[in-house]
């Protein structure tokens, strides 16, 4: 899979004209112009879309999934297969 910065292909004459312009970062224009943005349009938490399982496909017994309502910094587990991990009292925490 390429990486993000080889799809942007050479950027040398975009950096050029940009340093030629004296143009500001990014950071400047959200400091000084776009201050009160998160004011007005406050950021969203989108709602969650996916949930569900990794399944060892030589060993089916097990799964890694994440529980239902899982947020970033929670604890995968490890479950039957058959318990989807959607419930954290059926499985067993094994990783970070």
């Amino acid at each position: 899979m390429p990486r993000l910065i080889d799809l942007a292909g050479d950027l040398t004459k975009q950096k050029a004209l940009r340093d030629s312009l004296h143009c500001k970062p990014f950071k400047w224009f959200m400091e000084n112009i776009a201050f009160d943005q998160p004011l007005n349009y406050p950021p969203v938490e989108p709602p969650e879309y996916a949930s569900g399982k990794i399944k060892n496909v030589a060993i089916d017994l097990m799964c890694l999934g994440a529980p239902k309502g899982n947020r970033e910094g929670s604890r995968y587990v490890t479950c039957s297969c058959a318990c989807y991990c959607h419930t954290p009292e059926i499985a067993t925490p094994r990783l970070t």
